[in-house]
């Protein structure tokens, strides 16, 4: 999608959420968000979510982007 990485552990904080609670607004399991934390390149659904959380910097937490399902809002 972009040559630009996400800085995925920086995202995870600003929107004050634990890998848990990332993974499951993603559909992922919390090694997934651990890996990505780590290195490994989002791709897919998984890169455009990101992605779209990253463009939001004022989003609260309390107003996330994803319901608990994981669908979009």
């Amino acid at each position: 999608m972009s040559d630009t990485a996400i800085d995925v552990r920086a995202l995870r904080k600003r929107l004050n959420l634990t890998q848990g609670q990332l993974a499951e607004r993603l559909g992922l399991d919390r090694s997934s968000v651990s890996r990505l934390e780590n290195g490994q390149p989002p791709s897919g659904p998984t890169e455009v979510l990101l992605r779209l959380l990253a463009a939001e910097p004022h989003r609260p937490a309390s107003d996330p982007i994803l319901d608990r399902a994981g669908t979009a809002a």
